[in-house]
């Protein structure tokens, strides 16, 4: 019944990442302005520091598509759409592997503020005390 409801009201098909839920986390930087915000958001976070929190980061550009690690390519005016980013402004979404969005930002988010969000999630909390 709840999966009916979710698919009649496009709560699962309208989410472009949906494949990854319970799988990974995601860092979606939309682009838009200031022009390059996307750029410096991807320059401030470690790449050894994504992997080790299973995070993906994606750049959504205005238009066109972007190729998303173990998706492929994801509609850029869709992803905008599901998540309610105004074309014109750089949006940065920290997504859990809920799918729920964690933190929002019109700006860049700096690495130790991004990792002490995903570090305080009950689920990333069990990965560390598990070694995972």
């Amino acid at each position: 019944m709840l999966a009916a409801l979710m698919l009649s009201t496009g709560g699962v098909s309208a989410d472009p990442f949906g494949p990854l839920h319970w799988q990974k986390r995601l860092v979606v930087a939309f682009e838009g302005e200031p022009a390059g915000a996307v750029r410096r958001q991807e320059d401030l976070l470690p790449a050894a520091e994504l992997r080790a929190r299973d995070v993906v980061f994606v750049a959504v550009p205005r238009t066109g598509t972007t190729m998303v690690e173990g998706l492929g390519p994801i509609n850029a005016t869709s992803a905008r759409r599901a998540y309610g980013i105004d074309p014109a402004a750089f949006t940065v979404l920290l997504i859990g592997k809920d799918g729920g969005v964690k933190r929002r930002s019109g700006s860049p988010i700096a690495a130790e503020a991004l990792f002490s969000t995903i570090d305080a999630m009950p689920m990333r909390r069990q990965e560390m005390r598990k070694g995972s």
